[in-house]
């Protein structure tokens, strides 16, 4: 039947059922020894507003053939969202334990990674913060090299003003040795200000210093390459800076770090300073113009504890007038071997959270991940310790990384040892096991990516 014939149909019965509302006795009608009763014309004009009459209504709503082309594409289009969708959810899902995020759910690293599509632009610098498992710019080397070619970028990033050993992607050489005084010992002179790196020297004679990048299988890698050069000093600092031969500019800003920088007209792979005068001198940045610039800060022996013990300003300085958009701290393998049952893992705890609360204090907007402790051989109170990590980084507003749990859980450090890719030690990773660890962690915020990046391709 035709859609007009339908309708001059329905426009009929509904006259009908207006006449019989309206004439029908009220006492309604015998019939058969039955009374037949029928609403009046107010009832029923009531029973159209109720939801029973929505309902009614519904039942005679009619559309066009296009609208309904239309409803049922919207229909299938939801369907096929809500299957991708799924197949993201999915994904998400495989990293439930070894991935714990906030409050805030998937989109936690939204921000970051909106930081990430833009860096092209802006420079984004990602500060991973560790211990001894990060020495030699483990970990992190695979990391930048991973982040650089997915968004751009060069350059190793910021490094100490003074090297105790050569790394994998840098290695320094010097006129001189001048005092170091670091955060976790070494204390070369006293000082409360240690710069991002925790770790400063002061200068007093003249300074000539090369970095110069490491051979690499790949000699284009982008890491190798840098172009902008610029050196962080204590404020009361009184010298001058020399790059590749140029006068460094300084800064005009009132903060707490001083900062000297040259842009070189050309990336290159090395690079010599020259530093004349007196003062402290935190780090260099080797970075590339824009991209990805990863840090690795590297503090062997330390617990993580200590940034609530000194001084922050400066750590505020480079958190935020250099766009960290991204902090990881992995800290608790030396931890481990002190704690003796539950009130101590507690303990730790909470003093982790202190440092994380503090974090989110100085850089409210900045993505912080906690990456705790992996596997050890001989200390079974391990997943005591994660799930106390992962309680107090949660509670901080924090990602929670489990090395422990990517690597396999209980027991794993034994198969990774027979893999090679773990020390004798049963505590610290082979270069080849840190590079591992270090594409796990990249695939994991990739698979969070894709589903941000989804989402902002249909408007979501």
């Amino acid at each position: 039947m035709k859609a007009y014939k339908i309708a001059i149909f329905v426009t009929a019965t509904i006259a009908c059922l207006v006449l019989v509302w309206y004439f029908f006795p009220l006492g309604g009608v015998e019939v058969g020894g039955a009374t037949l009763h029928s609403p009046t014309l107010p009832q029923a004009s009531e029973l159209v507003k109720s939801p029973a009459g929505s309902q009614l209504k519904s039942i005679f709503h009619f559309e066009t053939r296009k609208q309904r082309i239309a409803r049922l594409a919207a229909e299938a289009e939801a369907r096929a969202r809500a299957i991708e969708e799924s197949g993201y959810l999915e994904a998400i899902g495989n990293y439930d334990g070894i991935m714990a995020l906030p409050d805030s759910g998937y989109v936690f690293f939204d921000r970051f990674f909106a930081a990430l599509d833009s860096a092209s632009r802006d420079r984004v610098r990602v500060a991973y913060y560790g211990d001894s498992q990060l020495e030699e710019d483990r970990i992190t080397n695979v990391l930048r090299d991973s982040l650089q070619a997915r968004f751009g970028g060069s350059g190793v990033g910021l490094l100490p003003a003074v090297m105790e050993n050569g790394t994998l992607t840098i290695v320094q050489s010097k006129n001189s040795n001048p005092p170091v005084s670091k955060i976790n010992g070494g204390h070369g002179f006293k000082t409360h200000s240690y710069g991002p790196c925790y770790s400063v020297a002061r200068i007093s004679s003249p300074y000539h210093v090369k970095y110069s990048a490491c051979k690499h299988e790949n000699p284009d890698i982008p890491s190798r390459f840098f172009s902008n050069i610029t050196v962080l000093a204590d404020r009361a600092s009184s010298f001058s800076v020399d790059i590749a031969g140029l006068s460094a500019a300084q800064d005009t800003f009132s903060l707490p770090m001083k900062r000297f920088g040259l842009r070189l007209d050309e990336p290159s792979n090395s690079v010599e300073i020259d530093i004349k005068g007196s003062g402290d001198v935190f780090g260099v940045m080797l970075d590339g113009a824009n991209g990805v610039a990863v840090d690795n800060i590297a503090l062997r022996g330390s617990s993580g504890a200590f940034f609530t013990d000194v001084d922050s300003s400066q750590l505020q300085d480079y958190l935020l007038n250099e766009n960290v958009q991204m902090m990881v701290v992995q800290y608790g393998c030396n931890k481990v071997p002190s704690l003796n049952g539950k009130n101590s893992i507690s303990s730790y705890g909470q003093s982790m959270y202190r440092q994380l609360k503090l974090f989110k204090e100085l850089a409210p907007d900045m993505t912080i991940v906690f990456s705790g402790p992996q596997d050890m051989r001989h200390y079974q109170m391990m997943p005591d310790v994660v799930d106390t990590l992962k309680h107090y980084a949660l509670k901080a507003g924090a990602a929670y990384w489990s090395m422990y749990d990517a690597m396999g859980g209980a027991d794993s450090m034994a198969e990774w040892q027979q893999q090679g890719l773990a020390g004798g030690d049963g505590i610290h990773f082979s270069k080849k096991g840190a590079a591992r660890m270090s594409d796990l962690f990249f695939e994991a915020l990739m698979t969070y990516y894709r589903y941000y990046e989804w989402k902002n391709s249909l408007g979501i």
